[in-house]
């Protein structure tokens, strides 16, 4: 695959060589200890070394083509390395969720966390939750992940839990029909990036660029039909590129 990854939103082609181009925001949300504002049509970048932190807001976060990081709120992660192929995170706190496809080519992410480490390779659903004061898990709602330990490292397939630090036990299952607001909120976004994507397609079909699409009144880019519902988004409004 070429070096090279369209942050997906189907409205314009937003090129990167390197992981962490910041999607969409939506809330109070601070890159680097500075208040991005959800309106701004700005492409905002995590860099290597920067923290991207959630406070009422939650944010996405393109890792590479088709492969989409989201924020909860309160949540805070360190970009490691922007590698396109390759690309590490350094979990702080709270919790994160992975869409992973394999539609683009291969591939892999590290997210790393103080109790272990999380590989994806596979096309799946993930979830890591590293709350204060509990041992961070990951949950794996589709697809196959692998844990890192001090000691070795343990597979953790399609309705699995496993705590990170805790590679020397086998997985257990969850609930997966058990969702919160985050996990609604990560659906709802993969549906608007899905739709997006298939309106460029088609667009590029027939060689007129995207369709259906376009500048809206602030002079940015994004699904009109994508809305935060009362109380998912800490009063923000949606960043749109």
């Amino acid at each position: 695959m070429l070096a090279l990854t369209a942050a997906t939103c189907g409205a314009q082609s937003a090129l990167s060589v390197r992981a962490g181009l910041i999607h969409h925001v939506v809330g109070e949300v601070y890159l680097d200890g500075r208040l991005l504002d959800p309106s701004s049509t700005k492409l905002e970048s995590l860099k290597v070394g920067e923290r991207l932190r959630t406070a009422s807001g939650r944010a996405e976060i393109v890792l590479t083509a088709g492969r989409m990081l989201r924020l909860d709120r309160g949540a805070e992660i360190e970009l490691v390395s922007d590698e396109l192929l390759s690309p590490l995170f350094l979990l702080r706190t709270g919790s994160i969720i992975v869409e992973w496809t394999t539609i683009f080519g291969d591939g892999e992410a590290l997210i790393q966390h103080d109790d272990g480490g999380v590989r994806l390779r596979k096309a799946g659903r993930y979830r890591v939750d590293a709350k204060q004061g509990l041992m961070a898990q990951l949950r794996v709602f589709g697809g196959k992940a692998w844990v890192e330990g001090e000691s070795r490292t343990r597979s953790v397939g399609k309705g699995r839990l496993l705590a990170l630090a805790a590679t020397d036990q086998r997985p257990s299952r969850f609930d997966q029909e058990a969702l919160d607001g985050f996990d609604r909120w990560n659906m709802r976004r993969s549906r608007v990036v899905a739709r997006s994507n298939r309106r460029g397609r088609a667009g590029n079909d027939d060689g007129q660029g995207p369709r259906g699409r376009g500048r809206g009144r602030r002079g940015g880019w994004g699904d009109a039909s994508e809305r935060m519902p009362r109380g998912e988004g800490g009063g923000g409004r949606s960043r749109r590129f």
